[in-house]
């Protein structure tokens, strides 16, 4: 073993490797170094044995992963992560740093460390089950499940993609309606929606669908379930309110297409419902004319409608595997 501008070489008899010192775990009383390939961290073997059974098993230490059992850096058994696992030396490090106590995977844990540690800390990966409990709870805490109130999160496209690899299904909902209502559906003919699609193309924070970063699979999903919600919700969107009494019907037949469609049209509210049916809940309708015992039937109406929709998206989603 030699060491060159913090570069390890290693020989076993098997093989001949350069490895480069991580920055931070590279402890002096560590006693196994986990390689990733050319990154090597020397860790306590114990810690990790003792929350991966994976590690524990020693499946590791076979000529299966292409190591021999014999190979060792500075006394210290070295653990070469097969690369069919697909783990990151980053992700390892973001493990490292939560089982060290360096920067663990608390309440206020952003979307990058979270998904770090749910993707290294899973079984496909190292088998870290008790922080892949945690990393996946914290993970369900990042996005809304609900209707009310709604919030598009950052990173969807990833989330999304991890929500169903992981199969967390509190979320999914929430992140294939994000994915839907910011984007824009052009294969109008696939999409069988014609004119609709059109005039339902959100704002300028929109995207083509098809330039999402998604698996094929979960980008048919979401067409999918686009042409659900726009073949639902047009009707309901252009069919004026009625009232309980006729002056406040006829308030809405004034006010529906200024009020309500015409402001859909603009920001592309035929496919975002949950948007759209709280814009028309927080019209004033009493300064519009309504009086307030129909104003407020109207409203609880509406929520249930968003409470309806959002059910549905689950069914819809359901119906596309």
């Amino acid at each position: 073993m030699s060491v060159v501008n913090g570069d390890i070489a290693t020989s076993s008899g098997y093989t001949t490797t350069s490895l480069k010192r991580h920055p931070t775990y590279w402890l002096e009383d560590g006693s196994l170094v986990v390689r990733i390939q050319d990154t090597g961290f020397k860790v306590h073997r114990t810690l990790l044995q003792r929350n991966s059974p994976f590690i524990a098993s020693g499946t590791w230490n076979s000529e299966e992963n292409n190591r021999p059992a014999s190979e060792e850096v500075e006394g210290c058994a070295v653990f070469s992560i097969p690369i069919d696992r697909g783990v990151s030396s980053d992700d390892f490090q973001t493990l490292l740093e939560h089982l060290y106590h360096d920067a663990p995977l608390d309440t206020d844990a952003p979307f990058a460390r979270t998904a770090a540690v749910l993707r290294v800390a899973s079984s496909k990966q190292l088998d870290f089950p008790s922080i892949y409990s945690i990393a996946r709870k914290r993970f369900e805490e990042l996005y809304p499940s609900g209707p009310q109130p709604f919030v598009h999160p950052d990173n969807i496209e990833e989330a999304l993609e991890l929500a169903v690899e992981h199969n967390i299904e509190s979320v999914q909902r929430g992140l294939f309606y994000s994915i839907v209502t910011t984007s824009e559906l052009h294969d109008e003919e696939e999409a069988g929606m014609g004119e609709a699609v059109t005039a339902a193309a959100p704002a300028n924070e929109s995207v083509p669908l098809d330039s999402r970063p998604l698996s094929p699979a979960n980008k048919e999903r979401a067409k999918k379930l686009m042409n659900s919600i726009m073949e639902h919700f047009t009707p309901i969107l252009f069919t004026v309110e009625t009232a309980e009494h006729m002056p406040c019907t006829d308030t809405f037949a004034d006010k529906w297409m200024p009020l309500v469609i015409g402001p859909a049209l603009e920001n592309g509210g035929v496919g975002k419902p949950l948007e759209t049916l709280q814009n028309i809940i927080d019209v004033d309708w009493e300064a519009e004319g309504l009086c307030a015992e129909c104003a407020a039937l109207k409203r609880q109406e509406w929520r249930e409608q968003q409470e309806d929709i959002w059910a549905k998206i689950g069914v819809w989603l359901a119906e596309t595997r």
